[in-house]
């Protein structure tokens, strides 16, 4: 891995997300006990997927998706860190199909929408500076 490239997943469909490539993601922690962060649930939800654990976890964007043929409307907090050295592991082969780490020209198909808008800039901030590979396109 170097600073240009970022983790991502191959998600297999599933009741809540249609299947698409996505960097690590989950909702945050809704057990005991309550109040669990959004760097929390980032570096718990990478170590759970990947087996990788992420450190000076940080905010990058927050995106917005209405899905009206599902009646959902969700809000996706896009965080990142900086990650161990491990080896990636696929720990969901249910979920996940495969695990890599990219460079933004080399990314398989098809994006996940909820990827697809941070990439595009369809976020919150417009631009993100602290992408792994610089800033959104807009």
């Amino acid at each position: 891995m170097h600073p240009s490239a970022m983790m991502f997943r191959v998600v297999v469909a599933c009741t809540l997300v249609a299947a698409g490539v996505s960097a690590p993601a989950a909702q945050v922690y809704t057990g005991e006990p309550l109040g669990e962060s959004p760097e929390v649930c980032a570096a718990r939800e990478t170590l759970e997927e990947t087996g990788i654990t992420v450190s000076n976890v940080e905010f990058v964007a927050i995106t917005n998706h209405v899905l009206a043929d599902a009646g959902k409307h969700y809000l996706t907090v896009w965080m990142r860190g900086e990650p161990s050295d491990a080896e990636a592991q696929v720990a969901d082969a249910a979920e996940i199909r495969e695990l890599g780490w990219f460079a933004r020209d080399e990314l398989p198909a098809p994006l996940h929408i909820y990827f697809q808008n941070l990439l595009d800039g369809r976020c919150w901030p417009r631009a993100p500076a602290n992408l792994p590979w610089g800033e959104s396109k807009n």
